[in-house]
């Protein structure tokens, strides 16, 4: 019998992701119609003077690759389903090369709404895309629900520093500016989304239709029926913070689920302005029959809502609520029957209330000593004039809600000391113009790919328009110590603590303006000595033995 043996050793190369800039316009240019779908016209499209469509530029578009928007107005086709916007890129970018589509300096490229109430532009089933810089008005579609743009089951998809404008709805739908549907890790940052009206809460500048790790921040709410709206779920490990929430006719979140599942929501650092018909809340935690866990309500700034500030409805009996400061002619916060009482509420500062109220299974108690004995909360909380500015006179900036002393009376330890959402009144809330939102460049220099034993250094460059804040290394998504903050960007990691076997690397780096960027993965296989060769088939009778691992040599005997 004849035997062959054949050891196989692959080396692995990292794969660079081509990177260009290129031009596009409403129209285009007359090349974009030749027979190829705009092959030639794509690779003239890297000078200004020559700008493709904007349809060829989302089929030619590769990771790494940058669009150029230039001033007009787009006109969208129907979207081709509920998945897919109208402007949907045909391919996805990849960890830190993103396909991004971003307005021309100083130019505004304008997008319409398709006729179908569809989505305009978004990413449909397409990961790591960004728009950056959009202009447009939502149609009001009365048979469809309308949505201006959408990220459905993306990764690593970003929508920043658009204006985009609502309607007023008269049906129940929910008609929103920007959708997230089973998105994971998506950002909407830095956006200023108005007038998305309706009789409905459901009327919503943001809908959250769950997933995981989404982060809503730093945007201007104004003139609409909800700011942000979570709704089916699961969510889990969502931010919704630094926003600027003015003149909301009705909650500035609406926190809903339902499914369970749902985990790890944060809200921070807010500023919600008017809450201004009855029977809504500021901030509403509704989770129908479902009991969500670990939602975190804290640092944020409420003022004047006309009925409640906080409303806990159902399911509520992990939520912690702290450092918010809530300053309200209505009901502070309500917490109804059936025990939805947070497992923590504390340090929050309750003023100028003219029937200060907190409401508790149906009860209403005007004072904080009787809050305290009937439901043993906010023992620490206080009453007191949280001193705001009000530079501008009448409480309609964002800055009128900076302090004339930052007190340290929050709760402390590995919180903030100070309540409400300025902290030190340096912090960036709400859309900035000209603000920095590029994230910070990040790659990984040791280790190489390959086999690693022992304790080794992870290193990482970090390069920012500003600078970077800090670094924090993952094996497999797991923490690798703590974030460092101090270049050069380094940390030991002691892989004998950890099973033998692949371990993908990432480096992320975070920049002084909250912009977070990831490194591309380095592929490592852990084989400190010792350590067992795992067999995952053989074959006796034709002596085939395959799919051997061990320290990083993959071995198939014939």
């Amino acid at each position: 019998m004849r035997k062959a043996l054949f050891l196989l050793v692959f080396l692995m190369f990292p794969v660079l992701a081509h990177s260009a800039t290129y031009y596009a316009e409403p129209k285009g240019s007359a090349a974009n119609d030749i027979a190829d779908n705009g092959a030639e016209a794509w690779t003239a499209a890297t000078s200004a003077d020559a700008p493709v469509s904007i349809g060829t530029a989302l089929v030619r578009a590769i990771a790494g690759d940058v669009v150029n928007l230039r001033d007009g107005t787009y006109t969208t086709t129907n979207s081709a389903d509920y998945e897919h916007p109208a402007f949907d890129p045909t391919n996805s970018g990849t960890v830190g090369s993103p396909i991004t589509f971003q307005a021309y300096t100083g130019e505004t490229p304008v997008f319409t709404t398709p006729t179908n109430g569809g989505a305009a532009f978004g990413a449909g089933a397409v990961n790591y895309i960004v728009w950056d810089g959009i202009t447009g008005t939502l149609a009001d579609f009365t048979s469809d629900v309308p949505k201006f743009a959408q990220l459905y089951n993306s990764t690593g998809s970003v929508i920043k520093n658009s204006t985009l404008t609502g309607f007023t709805a008269t049906d129940s739908n929910n008609n929103t500016l920007i959708a997230l549907q089973n998105c994971d890790s998506c950002e909407v940052f830095n956006n200023t989304l108005k007038d998305m009206l309706g009789s409905f809460e459901n009327s919503a500048a943001i809908w959250n239709f769950g997933g995981t790790g989404a982060k809503i921040y730093q945007n201007t709410f104004t003139n609409c029926k909800t700011g942000i709206a979570q709704k089916v779920g699961p969510t889990v490990n969502a931010e919704y913070y630094r926003n600027f929430f003015y003149d909301i006719n009705g909650h500035a979140l609406l926190l809903n689920e339902q499914y369970a599942g749902g985990s790890g929501v944060k809200v921070y650092q807010n500023v919600i302005v008017s809450a201004a018909q009855d029977n809504v809340a500021a901030i509403r935690i509704y989770w129908s029959t479902q009991t969500q866990t670990n939602y975190q309500i804290y640092n944020n700034t409420i003022y004047s809502p006309t009925y409640n500030a906080i409303d806990v409805q159902q399911g509520a009996r992990t939520a912690q609520i702290w450092n918010n400061i809530i300053s309200s002619p209505g009901r502070f916060v309500t917490y109804l029957s059936g025990d939805p009482k947070p497992s923590y509420s504390d340090y929050n500062c309750f003023f100028d209330a003219s029937s200060p109220t907190w409401t508790y299974a149906g009860d209403d108690y005007a004072t904080i000593a009787n809050w305290r004995t009937a439901t043993s909360l906010d023992a620490a909380s206080v009453t007191t004039d949280p001193g705001f500015l009000n530079a501008g006179g009448s409480f309609a900036l964002v800055t009128d809600f900076k302090r004339a002393e930052y007190t340290a009376n929050g709760r402390g330890g590995d919180y903030a000391t100070v309540m409400g959402a300025y902290i030190t009144g340096s912090e960036l809330i709400g859309y900035q113009a000209g603000a920095d939102t590029t994230p910070p460049v990040v790659a990984i220099t040791e280790p190489a790919a390959g086999a690693v034993s022992g304790t080794i250094s992870v290193t990482a460059t970090c390069t920012d328009a500003v600078g970077c804040a800090g670094v924090q290394f993952k094996a497999n998504g797991t923490n690798i110590g703590a974030e460092d903050t101090e270049t050069p960007f380094s940390i030991s990691w002691d892989t004998t603590v950890v099973d033998n076997g692949n371990y993908s690397i990432v480096a992320t780096g975070r920049d002084a303006a909250g912009n977070s960027a990831n490194s591309a993965t380095v592929a490592v296989n852990v084989a400190n000595a010792g350590s067992s060769v795992a067999i995952s088939a053989i074959n006796s009778g034709g002596v085939n033995i395959s799919n051997i691992n061990s320290g990083g040599v993959n071995v198939t005997i014939h």
